[in-house]
């Protein structure tokens, strides 16, 4: 078993040399031995899906194989190694620099460099071990465990990190509070909590396999990177139009719940400019709509109709990549049952 502690530290141990030895790879908070690294790893946060359990049981309908079940979130919403690092080439470190430059802020610059210096470290590392002498195979078999386990542990344990940070604010969204959403201090975490919850889903992972990268790069290898900048980026935009937002808490009385999806925040509006409406349910009787571009920073509660349960329900399914939960498996089922490109339309 390798030792614990700190990756560096602990891959010294392990070539019982100096650590001085990995002198020139950049250490990063965080970066740690990871042990028993979880194979499950969840692209929707088990917290947030809870808010659908009966007992602690979710009930899932799943299109691909057209069928309903009913289990612990655990089950769900998760894949093998979701967050696993790949080995990245040359240019695929040089690519990753140029999307970090791109920002359009200073700070997410900063921020979105520091990802990539963070999630490329088991590559430096990789090419660091093999330049030093070779070892016996115990040592080299420690050294990829060591390694293999910090490119399949450190996407999953950042999020953890995020899910942290965003518990207090979904908490309280569940009660109808979005007080937070004018107060600056208090909003800035809540906008990149959002922004990761996007950008984080298999669906997300999915649709940038269809993105055409020049010089014959493959996206889907760097996605599970690249997903955290773009994640910064988009929670930097909601910050940044926090000022001209409007957070509503829709309340749902109707005999109609909220569902949600594998994908579980979305864009109302994805063609707008400038206006986008993200809308996020948060319960089955409780949603979160921002409305970008609306005059003021503004906090409101709106009923909706059954109709419009009914709407924001078809349009969750829209976006959903596999999955849809809810508290009724007959009603998901129906859902289901209706083609993702049919629409609803408001009474004039």
């Amino acid at each position: 078993m390798p030792p614990r502690g700190n990756l560096m530290v602990s891959l010294a141990c392990v070539w019982k040399t100096d650590t001085s030895v990995l002198f020139g790879v950049e250490e990063h908070e965080g970066i740690f031995v990871f042990e028993n690294v979880a194979k499950n790893q969840h692209y929707v946060w088990k917290h947030y899906l809870l808010a659908w359990a009966v007992g602690d049981r979710v009930t899932c309908r799943r299109q691909r194989d057209r069928s309903t079940i009913t289990t612990n979130p655990k089950n769900i919403a998760s894949s093998r190694y979701f967050y696993e690092l790949a080995e990245f080439s040359d240019l695929e470190l040089q690519y990753l620099d140029n999307v970090a430059k791109r920002s359009r802020t200073e700070l997410g610059r900063k921020v979105n460099g520091n990802f990539v210096d963070m999630f490329t470290v088991t590559t430096k590392l990789r090419r660091l071990v093999a330049s030093l002498p070779p070892r016996d195979d115990e040592t080299r078999a420690q050294t990829e465990e060591l390694l293999r386990n910090a490119e399949r542990g450190l996407g999953e344990s950042w999020h953890v990190l995020i899910e942290h940070k965003g518990t207090p604010y979904l908490d309280r969204l569940r009660t109808g509070d979005a007080s937070f959403w004018t107060d600056a201090d208090e909003a800035i975490d809540f906008c990149f909590f959002l922004g990761a919850q996007f950008t984080r889903t298999a669906r997300m992972s999915k649709a940038v396999r269809t993105v055409e990268l020049p010089l014959g790069l493959d996206l889907a290898r760097l996605w599970p990177l690249e997903s955290h900048m773009w994640g910064t980026e988009i929670g930097a935009g909601f910050m940044q139009n926090r000022a001209t937002t409007q957070a509503t808490i829709l309340t749902n009385e109707t005999s109609v719940p909220f569902i949600t999806g594998d994908q579980p925040i979305i864009n109302l509006q994805p063609q707008a400019d400038p206006k986008s409406v993200f809308y996020y349910p948060i319960t089955p009787k409780i949603a979160l709509r921002l409305t970008i571009a609306e005059p003021g920073c503004s906090v409101s509660t709106e009923t909706v109709s059954q109709f419009e349960a009914e709407r924001l329900n078809h349009q969750m399914f829209e976006w959903s990549d596999d999955q849809i939960y809810g508290v009724d498996g007959d009603y998901l089922e129906a859902m289901t049952n209706l083609p993702k490109t049919e629409r609803f339309y408001a009474d004039c």
